[in-house]
C-alpha cells in the first residue's frame, strides 16, 4: 500500500493495480493448474 500511496500519478497508481490483479489471478490460475494435475496424476495412480 505504501507503494501506491507515493504514487502520485493517478494513472500510474492504476496501472499497477492493474498489473497487481492480473498477476494475483495468474498466481491463483496456477495453483488450480497444480492442483488439478496432482489430481489427475493421483487418480491416474489408483487405476494403474
Amino acid at each position: 500500500m505504501k507503494l501506491l500511496e507515493d504514487i502520485e500519478d493517478e494513472g500510474e497508481r492504476e496501472v499497477l493495480l492493474a498489473d497487481f490483479f492480473a498477476r494475483a489471478q495468474n498466481a491463483k490460475q496456477i495453483d488450480e493448474l497444480k492442483r488439478t494435475v496432482a489430481d489427475l496424476r493421483a487418480a491416474q495412480q489408483k487405476t494403474g
